[in-house]
């Protein structure tokens, strides 16, 4: 049933509640007088947080089954999407083959916490790019918001968007924000959820620019601005300023995250929602914001469906927060311990990591096993491919693995130049599963970022995090905005009875019996997983490595990496790289786990087959780092004549300065290092 009020929790300042079931305004009613507390009034707030607060009552509106469903195929996840419904909704996630959407679901699963999981096809086809399938989408969404509200007694049929637009006036539910999306671009998978999730118009575009990596021209920017300009207008609300109805835009597509500017490269979300200053004017980086935007990029449908059913189904309950920062001006203002006190007010359990405990060995030791945050912030200074902390300096591949989804503020220098490439921070990150994320494109210098104590606390508050992480007046500057733009840190949607009505769906915990039962062992490990057991998926894939050998395929050792790493059975990890052809073996995610696996045992006696694994499995886009972790070990172990030759294999296959900085550092510890005298 779906509630007859609208709310979501504005720390400290207001239960902003509007009503769906009843056709009155989304706006709260006034607050009780408090003798304690100073009145706030909806309309006094920040346009940010007023925003942030609509999007989490919506959330909130709706609720939605505990179920996960899982397809097999973009077809049926656009059927499945029809599924939901004015009154429930259920997040949907495609499980198209790869490791990254496997680990994508058994991530969301954790954090969502279904009490079933089902796997669901549909007998369809998705068209081919263009008419048809704009239809096809837009048709899913329509259906989304069909039915009945609780007090009518019969809905319209809904078949274009003016119809629909006309719906939500009638609900009196202006839309918060408008999407554009490319239908041949694998974000139109998040287009058609945050479409119907969000109560949001897509208008959709063939206007491309070049890949996300790129640089977008001042042309095809102007084409973006002028659109989405013009889509607000189809929306037929108030959009020109902030604080009125429409104050998100979401960019669902690969375009390039910044625009050659004036002054050098812009963050394609911090120019887009601006106004031209004059008519005349050429510098629209100076014009005022009429929204904040957000960009959600994906490689995959199966990668942007996560990211937005996470920003849709999530909420968060954990933090963790690491300052890698000096104390002193002008550092102390970004201080991650204050920056947690508005995190616990707001009842979140945060793990702090400030002085003295903010160096690189113990960001290392924390994060070698993953962690289980939803909200991470973390203070560094550095450049795209590296990270410094106090002291010492991480690489992207140091990036821990994410245990549930996060929401990634990531104050730095850079970190976003290059976001869709693995080998730099933003890119990692994304890799590891943030659904949301904050950096630079180019150099922003450290008064362009929001102090972290003030970010924690608007979103402790209820602001949107596109809103949070901007400043309140100012140019167009460097900072891009990654994911849904309405993200907020709310309860999120209460929890209906009931399931899905979707014919032919199978329970994951009957397709993991049933291939249990009949020695299917690499679907049953997947089917652990997804049901957040990991332990016992590791126990399965132990017990095959050590007693069943013959039963282990290449595809089993594969899908047994992740719950062994997440068991800390690094000796297994070791087991199963053994099956492992060569290409399989250097598969990125694959040897970061492996990595941060051995990481605290480099040193541990009688380890000579882990440095072997090991040095087969240098990682390509950080050789040099690499290398200066095992030169002492292989050293002390193999013999320095081993150590030297590991050292001449990566000098020849270094591809940049980082590389040969750490091998030169290597080789000055190599050189100050006696020798080991070893027992053969």
């Amino acid at each position: 049933m779906l509630p007859r009020s609208l709310s979501a929790l504005a720390a400290s300042t207001l239960l902003a509640a509007a009503s769906l079931a009843q056709p009155t305004p989304i706006t709260p009613p006034p607050q009780p007088a408090n003798p304690d507390q100073p009145s706030a009034k909806f309309d006094d707030l920040p346009p940010a947080m007023k925003l942030g607060l609509r999007a989490e009552a919506l959330r909130r509106a709706i609720p939605t089954y505990p179920v996960l469903v899982i397809v097999p195929d973009e077809a049926s996840y656009v059927r499945a999407l029809s599924a939901w419904s004015i009154r429930v909704r259920f997040p949907i996630l495609i499980e198209d083959g790869t490791d990254a959407a496997r680990e994508d679901i058994a991530r969301f699963a954790r954090a969502f916490g279904p009490a079933r999981i089902l796997r669901w096809s549909a007998p369809a086809s998705l068209p081919q790019p263009g008419p048809d399938r704009r239809a096809a989408l837009d048709a899913a969404v329509f259906s989304a918001w069909g039915g009945p509200m609780e007090s009518e007694s019969s809905a319209p049929s809904i078949t274009s968007w003016p119809e629909l637009l006309a719906r939500f006036q009638t609900l009196k539910l202006p839309p918060p924000g408008i999407i554009l999306a490319d239908d041949a671009d694998p974000a139109w998978a998040a287009a058609i959820a945050l479409a119907a999730g969000r109560a949001q118009p897509i208008t959709w575009t063939s206007v491309r620019g070049g890949s996300v990596n790129a640089l977008l021209s001042l042309p095809d920017f102007e084409s973006l601005s002028r659109l989405s300009e013009s889509a607000a207008d189809a929306a037929r609300t108030d959009w020109k300023r902030l604080g009125d109805w429409i104050d998100a835009l979401t960019l669902c597509g690969n375009w390039p995250a910044k625009v050659g500017g004036h002054e050098g490269p812009l963050a394609t979300t911090d120019l887009l929602g601006r106004f031209l200053p004059t008519p005349d004017s050429s510098r629209r980086d100076q014009g005022q914001r009429w929204a904040f935007a957000g960009q959600l990029f994906a490689p995959t449908p199966a990668s942007a469906a996560y990211r937005a059913m996470c920003s849709l189904f999530l909420s968060t309950s954990r933090a963790w927060l690491f300052d890698g920062y000096p104390d002193g001006q002008p550092w102390d203002a970004f201080d991650a311990t204050r920056a947690a006190a508005p995190l616990r007010e707001a009842k979140l359990s945060v793990d702090l990591d400030d002085t003295p405990r903010q160096g690189e060995r113990q960001w290392r030791l924390k994060s070698a096993w993953g962690v289980d945050a939803g909200l991470i912030t973390v203070n560094s200074k550095g450049a795209a491919d590296e990270f410094t902390l106090e002291p010492g300096q991480c690489r992207p591949g140091d990036v821990p693995f994410l245990r549930v989804p996060a929401i990634v503020y990531f104050v730095h220098s850079f970190s976003a130049s290059v976001p869709a490439e693995r080998g730099t921070v933003a890119g990692r990150w994304l890799e590891r599963g943030a659904y949301a994320y904050l950096g630079s494109v180019h150099e922003p210098f450290l008064h362009a970022f929001v102090p972290t104590p003030l970010f924690t606390a608007r979103m402790a508050a209820g602001f949107a995090f596109a809103g949070a992480v901007r400043a309140d007046q100012g140019s167009a500057w460097r900072l891009a905005t990654i994911g849904d733009p309405l993200t907020t840190l709310g309860q999120g949607p209460p929890r209906a009875q009931g399931s899905p009505d979707l014919p032919g769906a199978v329970s994951i915990d009957d397709w993991t019996q049933a291939a249990l039962a009949a020695d299917r062992f690499q679907d049953a490990i997947v089917g652990l997983t997804y049901l957040g057991r990991d332990r016992d998926a590791a126990r399965l894939a132990r017990g095959l490595l050590a007693e069943r050998p013959r039963d282990v395929t290449p595809g089993v050792a594969i899908v047994s990496i992740m719950p062994l790493f997440r068991d800390r059975d690094a000796d297994s990890i070791l087991r199963a790289f053994a099956f492992l052809s060569a290409e399989q073996a250097a598969d990125g995610p694959r040897r970061d786990a492996l990595w941060h696996a051995c990481y605290n045992l480099l040193d541990a006696p009688r380890r000579e087959s882990m440095l072997a694994t090991l040095r087969l499995n240098l990682r390509v886009d950080q050789l040099g780092r690499d290398a200066a972790d095992l030169v002492i070990p292989v050293a002390d172990a193999l013999g320095r004549d081993d150590a030297v030759a590991l050292l001449d294999q990566v000098r020849a296959q270094a591809r940049n300065d980082n590389d040969r900085y750490w091998i030169a550092e290597a080789d000055k510890r190599l050189k100050a290092r006696p020798p080991v005298r070893r027992d053969r």
